[in-house]
């Protein structure tokens, strides 16, 4: 039984298993966080928003930051409950644009520093805590 205490042996699932594990159904309404256009824009994540999360950067933008997200789970850490989120990237910009992060944000690896021109990434976030959540990157080549 995979939640059971007592069962420590590594258990196989296949990846379509894995991504839609608490999953219902297999389509998801997307949030629409912000359209950048100009200058330095924030986006905030919503973790009781829904589960897949949009951002898309106009030409014009030369930055974003991606604040402390709002609704994280009570308590911790860690709390009794976590929030996961994907949030999609898209740079239509003509140029690279550079990319931050507030306090609460820890990396599987190095924080991304930028997303290239014309490039799509995905951001995964797990929080499990009232201040402490936990990011992979990947972007497309």
């Amino acid at each position: 039984m995979i939640n059971d205490v007592t069962d420590n042996t590594l258990q196989k699932v296949t990846v379509t298993n894995l991504l839609n594990a608490g999953v219902n159904t297999s389509q998801q309404n997307i949030t629409d966080l912000a359209n950048l256009t100009s200058g330095s824009g924030t986006a905030t994540i919503d973790m009781d928003a829904n589960p897949v999360q949009y951002v898309e950067i106009a030409s014009g933008a030369s930055s974003v930051t991606f604040a402390n997200p709002s609704n994280m789970p009570s308590g911790g850490p860690p709390s009794s409950t976590a929030k996961s989120v994907t949030v999609i990237i898209k740079n239509n910009h003509s140029s690279a644009v550079t990319l931050s992060f507030g306090t609460q944000w820890k990396f599987l690896k190095s924080a991304p520093t930028q997303i290239v021109a014309g490039k799509t990434a995905v951001l995964a976030i797990t929080a499990y805590s009232s201040s402490l959540l936990i990011a992979g990157y990947a972007a497309e080549d």
